[in-house]
């Protein structure tokens, strides 16, 4: 099943087989410490900062009516990014007017609501070349993992949940693999 309908959006499940990557990786002194001035509160920054980077391009396979379509899915890590917020399930808890969590009872104990995200990165269309492209932060051991598995010389597939709310379309879920998710 590639595509199915609910009431609040359109889910569809996209296949992706990998042609070619790029990836960059580097260490530098923080910017704030050789700008005029820091450009965002830095005090629990690091020094030195590295980050790294991957750029995946491929072509979608999966499902028939997106076939030929082609993509462009980036990683990146970057350790001045540290001190940045992890959006945690009390993060995401229902509020009511007061901000208040909401709970409701569900066989006599009580369970919290949540608002479920519709994705961590958004898929926009790029007008030349004609493709799709994708941006996201990710943890190092995803980019670690990534890399590991773009060494192989295996074919290498990306499987992407892809969320239609409204005119956006949200990745819900993205995986790098060696099997054909095509085939599942």
């Amino acid at each position: 099943m590639a595509r199915k309908r609910t009431g609040e959006g359109e889910h569809t499940h996209l296949a992706i087989k990998v042609e070619r990557y790029d990836v960059s990786s580097d260490r530098s002194l923080n910017f704030n410490l050789i700008a005029s001035r820091p450009w965002r509160d830095c005090q629990a920054e690091p020094v030195f900062v590295s980050s790294t980077s991957i750029e995946i391009h491929g072509t979608c396979i999966y499902p028939a009516e997106r076939d030929g379509e082609r993509y462009e899915i980036s990683a990146g890590y970057d350790t001045s990014r540290r001190g940045d917020a992890v959006l945690t399930m009390r993060d995401v808890q229902k509020r009511d007017k007061e901000d208040l969590p909401v709970y409701r009872t569900r066989r006599g104990v009580a369970e919290p609501v949540y608002v479920c995200p519709n994705g961590f990165a958004v898929l926009d269309r790029a007008r030349e070349p004609r493709s799709w492209r994708c941006y996201f932060r990710a943890e190092q051991h995803l980019v670690s993992d990534w890399l590991s598995l773009l060494a192989h010389d295996r074919p290498l597939f990306i499987a992407i949940h892809e969320y239609k709310a409204e005119r956006k379309r949200w990745v819900r879920s993205i995986s790098l693999q060696t099997d054909d998710p095509s085939q599942d």
